[in-house]
């Protein structure tokens, strides 16, 4: 249960997120954000809230080696180290002799945006948004349809991406707010 959204404009990344648990018919709204920097790379979490904080506080980011592009970077280096955090601290399943997650979460990183999936695999989306979680369809529609009829830059990534998280808490039951947004600036 939640909505994870990230948007790049202008080489800088946004991300925001909603707060709410759920456990069946039961919801709480966590102190904690969903959404948080880790050095030079914000994370937007859905699903466990132990993985959000395995990778908050207690991932060690690797060091990026020179002439190492940032795909390779995030896909070899920093997906490992997660990789590694997540099995190290037991929650890394395994089913059909294949290593899962049970949840995404968007990266951003350098002017992009990466989305980890539940199979450990990245992938780039070639919009300027994604979005994750159980209000995913939502916020996604809402981000598309600002970015097409929306030219002012007055209303910023962040009043947008707050924007799609409402839309989303309209429609669906698994998102609440507060909500938050971080900037990552390149």
């Amino acid at each position: 249960m939640t909505c994870i959204v990230g948007m790049v404009e202008d080489g800088e990344v946004y991300i925001g997120g909603d707060s709410i648990a759920a456990d069946g018919w039961d919801k709480d709204i966590i102190a904690e954000r969903k959404v948080f920097r880790r050095r030079d790379i914000l994370f937007g979490c859905a699903g466990s809230i132990r993985m959000m904080q395995l990778i908050q506080y207690h991932l060690v980011i690797p060091q990026r080696l020179p002439l190492v592009s940032d795909e390779e970077y995030i896909i070899v280096s920093l997906v490992g180290a997660i990789r590694q955090c997540l099995k190290d601290n037991g929650l890394l399943e395994v089913e059909n002799a294949k290593e899962k997650t049970g949840q995404d979460c968007i990266i951003g990183y350098k002017g992009r945006l990466f989305l980890l999936q539940t199979d450990l695999s990245i992938y780039m989306s070639s919009f300027s948004s994604i979005a994750i979680g159980v209000g995913k369809i939502y916020a996604q529609t809402a981000m598309h349809t600002q970015q097409r009829y929306i030219k002012s830059k007055r209303v910023t990534p962040c009043v947008r991406i707050i924007r799609a998280l409402e839309v989303a808490e309209s429609l669906c039951i698994g998102v609440s707010p507060p909500f938050y947004v971080e900037q990552l600036k390149e």
